[in-house]
């Protein structure tokens, strides 16, 4: 059976989370930082920000709010809108740089930036008895560098069972930190740890 997946979309504008009906009659209702965090600690799977003037303004996503953002939760998380490309997390790549030699507005250029190659393995299922383990990485063949992997290993016993994990982030100037993580969980009782279930590799 497919479980469901919670991921809050939020529409910033001029730095704020907004609300509206059809982008008119918006009102700010929030700081889009500590909103994220909200939404991360009440369990959310994704979040999705819309950056909804960017595009109409022809400026680049908003930078420092994904940095911001990065550094207070471990979700995935999306940032739409903004005539920008990421070449590596926390550096804009303007459109200046797709090779773009026809000023045709029907003919889509796609960027030539992109050589960023993700990787995930596991074993096992961190809810059966015995030894499991995954790993997921990130490797930017541009810059020829690691821009985080992370490793999970989980033991369960009958009664109980043990978590492990160390994650490495080298995100340039967005996020560049180790983090470790454990859980120690009892059957039918509880756990005891800071390593979430959303942040689970497998």
């Amino acid at each position: 059976m497919l479980s469901k997946r919670i991921i809050p979309c939020l529409d910033v504008r001029a730095g704020k989370v907004t609300k509206g009906v059809e982008f008119q009659g918006n009102v700010d209702v929030g700081d889009p930082v500590a909103m994220a965090r909200v939404y991360y600690e009440q369990g959310a799977d994704e979040l999705v920000f819309y950056d909804i003037t960017a595009s109409n303004e022809r400026r680049g996503i908003m930078i420092e709010v994904v940095r911001a953002v990065a550094r207070e939760i471990f979700i995935p998380f999306t940032v739409g809108g903004g005539d920008a490309y990421l070449q590596v997390p926390g550096e804009c790549a303007r459109s200046t740089c797709m090779f773009n030699t026809t000023t045709d507005p029907n003919v889509i250029f796609w960027p030539q930036l992109f050589n960023q190659f993700r990787l995930l393995l596991g074993y096992g299922h961190s809810g059966k008895q015995g030894f499991s383990a995954a790993t997921n990485v990130g490797f930017d063949a541009k810059l020829g560098f690691l821009q985080y992997a992370a490793v999970q290993t989980t033991y369960n016993w009958d009664c109980c069972g043990v978590s492990l994990e160390f994650r490495r982030f080298a995100l340039g100037s967005v996020r560049n930190e180790n983090q470790y993580r454990f859980t120690f969980a009892l059957a039918n009782l509880g756990s005891l740890g800071n390593l979430r279930r959303t942040e689970r590799l497998f």
